[in-house]
């Protein structure tokens, strides 16, 4: 079934079969990722209105959650580990039609 959306597979976890059913902080090297991109899973029109509405609501440094503070929210620590950007879709974002066509096939 995902085939149609070319999945390209670009690390896998490897464990040596030596160290089958131990514990990865037992063994002396780390365990990859798996790391797959689907290069065909949006169309560019798609990829072009998801782009448009990250950039409408402004996309802003990501940040770790920090202490919790009065009222219940977290604060924001910018970490320089952290160099990316995003942005949340919420309201006009959500409710748009290539957006829920998206997340519908994310979904299923």
């Amino acid at each position: 079934e995902y085939v149609k959306y070319q999945p390209v597979i670009h690390s896998r976890p490897y464990v040596d079969p030596k160290d089958e059913g131990k514990a990865e902080d037992e063994l002396d090297y780390k365990i990859g990722p798996w790391l797959i991109t689907f290069d065909s899973f949006l169309s560019d029109d798609e990829a072009d209105r998801l782009i448009t509405l990250g950039r409408t609501r402004g996309y802003e440094r990501s940040t770790n959650v920090g202490r919790m503070m009065p009222g219940g929210q977290h604060e924001r620590v910018v970490d320089e580990t952290r160099t990316s950007y995003n942005t949340w879709c919420e309201n006009e974002c959500y409710d748009d039609p290539i957006n829920k066509q998206v997340v519908n096939r994310i979904a299923t």
